[in-house]
């Protein structure tokens, strides 16, 4: 467990399936002007036990319920009243069930593309595949015509912080930073961002990409 930080954004290296991580995130988060809850969670055990090997863990850890329902704990405790996140089509139902008690009101979905960045690049899409952006949200809002459906992963971020108003400075809350496309693109608004992720290399990959932009 390790925090890194590059200006105001703060990330934990760590495993939000242990308890200690998880105190700890939500320690981070206390004080912290929170404007909005984004993250490309994972998509099933599958996918969890993928990371967990790219990261170096090869035990079997928390399954994709418990993380879930984590997940759900930082959204509670985040105070955020807008969130979204990335789920893929055949557990999006379980994941909304799952954070219902957790989570403000679920209010829309939208059929997007999942894409992950480049390594080492100021290029997002590397690759994308079909998913769904879930929306919650303690307002009612109503949305015009301009909508993310059918964009990918920077595209949509780069709705949601356009259609949505904030003040500089705020933060952006991502349990799941991978190689930082939430904090990339919130950098470009003017966000911070406050994030956790179970791969040390990944999170040192976003530290040097700040860096590069004189973010210290």
């Amino acid at each position: 467990m390790k925090i890194l930080t590059a200006g105001k954004n703060y990330f934990l290296w760590g495993d939000i399936g242990d308890d200690r991580c998880l105190k700890r995130f939500l320690e981070l988060l206390k004080g912290l002007p929170i404007y909005l809850f984004y993250s490309e969670i994972p998509w099933s055990d599958k996918s969890l036990e993928y990371w967990r090997n790219k990261a170096g863990l090869f035990d079997k850890g928390a399954g994709f319920e418990e993380i879930i329902m984590r997940t759900g704990v930082i959204i509670k405790n985040c105070g955020a009243g807008d969130i979204f996140y990335n789920i893929s089509r055949k557990n999006k139902e379980k994941v909304k069930e799952l954070l219902s008690g957790y989570a403000p009101p679920f209010r829309k979905e939208w059929k997007i593309f999942y894409g992950a960045p480049y390594r080492n690049s100021d290029k997002i899409q590397h690759y994308s595949k079909p998913s769904y952006l879930v929306y919650h949200s303690k307002k009612n809002r109503r949305f015009s015509e301009n909508s993310p459906e059918g964009r990918r992963s920077e595209q949509v971020l780069d709705w949601v912080f356009s259609h949505f108003g904030f003040s500089e400075g705020v933060y952006v809350v991502d349990p799941f930073v991978g190689r930082g496309l939430t904090a990339r693109v919130a950098y470009r608004y003017g966000l911070h961002c406050v994030g956790m992720d179970i791969n040390l290399g990944r999170l040192e990959e976003v530290i040097r990409w700040f860096k590069k932009r004189g973010v210290d």
